[in-house]
């Protein structure tokens, strides 16, 4: 008898122990960090990727190449930078804050072309003039014209004088 009370003792001590063996899920845990996201779209450009990039404190923490949507998922609360860049157009950079559980849904973002020139010392343009008509050059190494490329679309362009 009294070995059978041992036996039973054991019995409910390794239940205890090792649980009961429930098929429920236990209950998230409180202290458990939650994470956020961002997602943004992009207008695609054809024949050229686009990067973007996650950094945190200057660093980069994700890039993927985005079509017209990307996503960063499972991050840690606090600020990032969502850098957008590619071959031959203006990098835009947006600052971020994440919040635990939060999706943040960046606007559109549409890359602007990058066009250098280079004007002899004093040449230049009279304010009110048309510019010249700027020939680009695709990733496919084809030429456009600037006025053929954007036809009805208003563009402003803007001149920087001294190094960079």
């Amino acid at each position: 008898m009294k070995c059978l009370r041992t036996y039973l003792v054991l019995a409910l001590l390794l239940t205890v122990i090792f649980g009961c063996g429930t098929s429920e899920d236990p209950e998230p845990d409180a202290d458990v960090m939650q994470l956020g996201t961002i997602r943004g779209e992009v207008e695609s450009i054809d024949g050229v990727t686009i990067q973007v990039r996650l950094l945190k404190d200057g660093q980069q923490v994700a890039q993927a190449e985005a079509d017209t949507t990307y996503e960063f998922a499972d991050l840690e609360s606090g600020k990032y930078t969502v850098q957008i860049t590619a071959k031959g157009h203006e990098k835009i950079e947006t600052n971020v804050t994440v919040e635990a559980g939060q999706v943040f849904q960046l606007d559109k973002a549409g890359l602007v072309v990058s066009v250098e020139v280079e004007l002899d010392e004093g040449e230049g343009i009279k304010l009110g003039t048309l510019a010249p008509d700027f020939e680009l050059t695709a990733s496919n190494n084809n030429k456009y014209k600037l006025s053929e490329t954007l036809k009805s679309k208003n563009v402003v362009i803007v001149f920087y004088r001294g190094d960079f």
